[in-house]
């Protein structure tokens, strides 16, 4: 059972990292708002149908919770996406990815404001640590290195992606109905986020067909295998293994992302490769269960 759990949380892992090159590829044709939309407009559309397989619950069991979800899929879906292709698309993958890659980090910050206890002090060094991590990787893109401080609009987009992420992970285990499945959740909540990418989308449609076929096999890779894959897969090893080992895993995703983007003929520069790694270290370091309760 946990091997299998492992095994689903990788295959998850591997598709988010891929979700950024392939992000990059289909917006050589469309917009960051129409590539989101089209991305979680079509996964909804499928794991509607998805749900019809499984018992559905009543609609009284939802009643006094409509805000919260509708927040959930506003923020963690639309605003998320949104800022991430927005980042992806004026950075690069690899520098987005790295972004991304601290939210488990701003996560634990994010709860102990909640919560108002202070995370330990090891959690509090991984986090410093991953966080110079991604300064370096961040600066590592550009061709004058450190010497050059410079942050992009991408660079921004990404970190209010991930303060987004945060966001959904923290609320979600306190808004969302635990009678009900973890599945059907996960789909109500992209289908209430696609329908607020909708308009966005709309408004921002390309003008012409795609150049090539690389961008639309991007799009398909991004709906059936970074999210409609990727997301049941998650939710299954979440159910088979608990968080831990699936949040660990997580942080590998830039490192996905640099290995992908590498075959495609971009090469990270030192700088990224080794910010990249202080990130998975020290996150994976705050997110260690010995560490979190030191």
């Amino acid at each position: 059972m946990k091997t299998r759990g492992r095994l689903l949380a990788a295959i998850a892992v591997f598709f988010w990292g891929a979700a950024y090159v392939w992000g990059k590829l289909a917006m050589d044709w469309l917009s960051p708002f129409a590539a989101s939309t089209a991305r979680f407009g079509f996964a909804a559309f499928i794991m509607l149908i998805i749900t019809v397989f499984i018992n559905k619950p009543s609609r009284s069991q939802f009643k006094g919770h409509w805000l919260h979800y509708f927040l959930l899929g506003f923020i963690g879906i639309t605003c998320f996406q949104g800022f991430l292709f927005l980042g992806v698309y004026y950075s690069s993958p690899v520098s987005a990815a790295v972004i991304m890659a601290l939210s488990p980090a701003l996560t634990a910050i994010l709860e102990g404001l909640i919560t108002r206890q202070m995370p330990p002090a090891a959690t509090i060094f991984g986090i410093v640590i991953s966080m110079v991590g991604a300064v370096i990787a961040i600066l590592g893109a550009s061709p004058q290195g450190l010497s050059y401080f410079h942050l992009n609009g991408g660079d921004l987009f990404a970190f209010i992606a991930s303060l987004c992420f945060s966001f959904y992970t923290v609320a979600s285990r306190r808004w969302l109905i635990k009678q009900v499945s973890l599945l059907f959740n996960v789909t109500l909540i992209v289908t209430i986020g696609a329908i607020f990418l909708l308009p966005l989308g709309l408004s921002f449609l390309p003008d012409s067909f795609p150049p090539s076929m690389t961008p639309v096999w991007a799009l398909v890779g991004l709906i059936l295998g970074s999210t409609v894959s990727a997301y049941l897969c998650w939710t299954q090893a979440i159910d088979q293994i608990g968080v831990s080992e699936p949040n660990l895993m997580f942080n590998f995703m830039p490192i996905v992302t640099i290995g992908l983007y590498s075959l495609q003929g971009n090469l990270p520069t030192l700088l990224q490769l080794a910010g990249a790694l202080l990130v998975v270290a020290g996150v994976s370091w705050a997110m260690l269960p010995n560490n979190r309760r030191s």
